[in-house]
């Protein structure tokens, strides 16, 4: 695994490298960053498989760099002196939280954690085949739980982003949560006319029930639920729906 090392203090970055280096073969350390800039630059350059990071990084947050990349892309290890950012660690799905000083026992079962995603997002891009034969009879494969599921395109209703994750709204009021964010889904289902009404909702036209135009438009879809259009999504909306663009 290639790994990408967030911390803005020499030594504790060069003592990581060190324990990954000495005990980890299947492990590499292909950059260290000091800076959420540097290392959002590093990070889109080099493609890592984990990101080890401190939270505390002078006047800035490690958070912030997840404003610049897709933390459902790769497996976050979090080190830290202080625990009062553990709960927002976990709500971007952390691999592990590591208190300072950092051990090499916490670091290899954090990292061993870190392989076990890693070849579980392999096998799901060995499954992009036979996901592909499920697309042509109108089924795609879901991950849930760390198993695929096969889902019915027409049956769902909408897909709602729940942070780095997704929630699927199906017929009979089922639902599957997720690790996939929404933009996965919107690049899966486009073809096959499903629409993104705003930034957290993309909507399957086959269960629109009626849609209610003005400043405020809002679609209320088979589920009985109602969904607001945002302004910038009108358009596409009612070319969807074969409605004239005013």
């Amino acid at each position: 695994m290639k790994i990408l090392i967030l911390e803005d203090e020499k030594v504790a970055s060069e003592f990581l490298e060190k324990m990954i280096q000495d005990n980890l073969e299947d492990c590499q350390v292909v950059g260290k960053a000091e800076s959420v800039k540097e290392a959002s630059r590093l990070y889109h350059a080099l493609k890592p498989d984990v990101l080890i990071m401190d939270i505390n990084l002078g006047d800035h947050l490690g958070f912030e760099l997840f404003e610049y990349i897709d933390a459902s892309q790769l497996h976050v290890i979090f080190t830290t002196g202080y625990q009062e950012f553990a709960v927002k660690a976990f709500k971007i799905n952390a691999v592990d939280y590591l208190m300072k000083p950092v051990n090499l026992d916490d670091l290899v079962f954090a990292l061993s954690k870190a392989n076990d995603r890693f070849r579980l997002k392999e096998l799901s891009s060995q499954s992009a085949f036979s996901n592909k034969e499920k697309e042509m009879s109108g089924m795609m494969l879901v991950w849930e739980n760390n198993k695929l599921i096969p889902v019915r395109m027409d049956e769902i209703i909408k897909i709602k982003s729940d942070g780095t994750y997704s929630r699927l709204f199906l017929i009979n009021e089922k639902k599957i949560y997720t690790s996939k964010n929404l933009g996965v889904y919107e690049s899966i289902l486009k073809e096959r006319g499903f629409i993104r009404i705003h930034n957290s909702c993309l909507m399957n036209p086959l269960h629109l029930v009626s849609y209610k135009p003005g400043i405020r438009a809002f679609v209320t879809l088979s589920d009985q639920k109602i969904e607001y259009v945002s302004k910038n999504k009108k358009k596409d909306l009612l070319k969807v729906i074969r409605l004239p663009v005013s």
